[in-house]
């Protein structure tokens, strides 16, 4: 991004919870007209990626990549991406697209359509990262292919998954087609570690809240929108949420109320 920042363009838009069916709209238009503009030059090259992570936790991610030039399909692949987070299996589609667009002799420009924009942005990001040797790749890839004449850009273009859009859904139909189980000994990116981690310590934490020592014999006990008792573990802590930290001074009363405590020195322990 130092060297061909004026070559490197992403193409992003932000669905705000107000009026979203009309933004959608507004999104979907856009993609229309820009895929039937670049669609003209045979010399563009245009790919579909997607993912598939599988809920069941028992499959292997799927990362899946079409590419296109002038309405017609290029090349097809599939790519079994073991067991990793969301954002990786899309960068590794990402990856494969780029790879294989720069090694068209007659390719002038590439449009990569994506849902996840996070995982485009690490894709030209060497830095330390889960999913870096896929970024390394797409470096290699592009600075090669930039230095081969001038003119050449790579533009990102950002794809809700709800709109289920012609180029994109067509990968994500491919990624979801195929399902390869886990086996002994899967692919495991650094972020899966760190969430499996993640989780390992909520479900700990979640049994240590039991006891009344570890929690406190005074802690008041908040109550879920169903009627569960909240559990501190999970991707979100539920008081933090509750409050939707707006207010520091709204959270420190909260604090004192569910804790039982002024701010004494016992409350600070």
């Amino acid at each position: 991004m130092d060297r061909f920042v004026d070559q490197v363009h992403f193409d992003d838009c932000k669905i705000s919870c107000g009026d979203a069916d009309k933004e959608l709209k507004q999104r979907t238009k856009h993609l229309n007209k820009l895929c039937d503009k670049i669609s003209e030059n045979i010399r563009t090259y245009y790919a579909g990626t997607d993912a598939s992570l599988p809920l069941s936790g028992r499959y292997q991610a799927i990362a899946a990549s079409i590419l296109f030039s002038g309405r017609v399909e290029r090349w097809r692949a599939r790519h079994v991406a073991g067991k990793v987070t969301a954002p990786d299996a899309e960068l590794y589609a990402i990856c494969s697209a780029i790879v294989n667009a720069t090694s068209c002799d007659d390719c002038t420009d590439i449009f990569i359509f994506t849902d996840s924009m996070a995982s485009a942005r690490r894709a030209v990001d060497p830095s330390i990262h889960s999913g870096q040797g896929h970024s390394v790749a797409v470096c290699e890839a592009l600075q090669t292919w930039f230095t081969h004449k001038d003119g050449q850009s790579i533009t990102f273009v950002y794809v809700p998954s709800r709109l289920q859009w012609d180029l994109h859904y067509k990968a994500h139909e491919h990624a979801t087609e195929l399902k390869v189980a886990l086996g002994p000994c899967p692919a495991t990116s650094f972020n899966s570690l760190r969430m499996q981690a993640a989780l390992s310590r909520g479900a700990s934490w979640n049994v240590l809240f039991q006891d009344p020592e570890y929690r406190g014999r005074n802690f008041l006990q908040l109550k879920t929108v169903d009627g569960a008792v909240a559990q501190p573990g999970g991707k979100d802590n539920p008081w933090v949420h509750f409050v939707n930290m707006s207010s520091p001074q709204l959270y420190a009363c909260m604090c004192r109320c569910i804790l039982n405590h002024v701010p004494i020195r016992s409350y600070y322990s």
